[in-house]
């Protein structure tokens, strides 16, 4: 739907003969006033986000590859293995997510359809925000001094992965934000601009009631005939 998505609105034709053509005007220019630091700030977001999610991912993947081959006795935490094996799947779908929105962006000068967008971000917010705290926690704690230095190694790249994944939630916050002021001044402006109160259509109603009786020699026969 056109109007439920980050969009930047054409301007109106200023030689319209419509009544009300400047109030149109005034509105359709305040809103291209407000949408372009919109869509930048949009695509600078979106482009952060793939700029966090790519990071995230090599960082956890390579702790994850290495520990299955090579660091088997590292002892790494389960908590904060379990949150880098999510957090770098979140990583690699917002890659995708994310490069979608921008071919939308680049191409049709609107992102992907605002609802859509505002589940990604709450879904990409809680987890990642859960998902890298509870592991940042937990690999804080799991390697001590004498772990060795391919622990410290393995504790380092975690760390660094994982804090990439809280920026993508930080980032989405962000975007989240955004978009929930531009479905609120979508709401606010179609109740002010498009949207009127019902109204009965003037005309006239008319009710015509007809009422006939029977003629007196039709109810003398009807009687003599009951009488029968």
């Amino acid at each position: 739907m056109e109007d439920d998505s980050e969009t930047v609105p054409l301007l109106i034709d200023p030689y319209t003969d419509s009544p009300g053509a400047d109030e149109q005007s005034d509105v359709m220019l305040s809103r291209n006033s407000t949408a372009r630091p919109f869509h930048r700030m949009t695509v600078a977001l979106t482009w952060l986000s793939i700029a966090l999610s790519v990071p995230t991912f090599a960082f956890l993947l390579t702790v994850l590859t290495m520990d299955q081959v090579f660091w088997r006795d590292s002892k790494l935490d389960p908590t904060a293995k379990e949150s880098s094996s999510w957090m770098m799947t979140l990583a690699l779908a917002m890659v995708f997510i994310g490069f979608l929105n921008l071919v939308c962006l680049y191409m049709h000068q609107r992102a992907m359809p605002l609802f859509l967008n505002l589940v990604i971000d709450v879904i990409v917010i809680f987890f990642s925000f859960g998902w890298s705290v509870m592991g940042l926690v937990a690999n804080a704690s799991w390697c001590e001094w004498s772990c060795g230095g391919t622990g410290e190694t393995i504790q380092l790249l975690v760390g660094i992965g994982l804090s990439f994944g809280l920026g993508i939630g930080i980032t989405h916050l962000a975007l989240f934000l955004m978009r929930c002021s531009l479905a609120l001044r979508w709401v606010f402006e179609r109740r002010r601009n498009g949207s009127r109160p019902f109204r009965i259509p003037t005309g006239h109603f008319t009710v015509e009631f007809t009422i006939r009786f029977l003629r007196q020699d039709n109810a003398d026969v009807f009687q003599s005939g009951n009488g029968e």
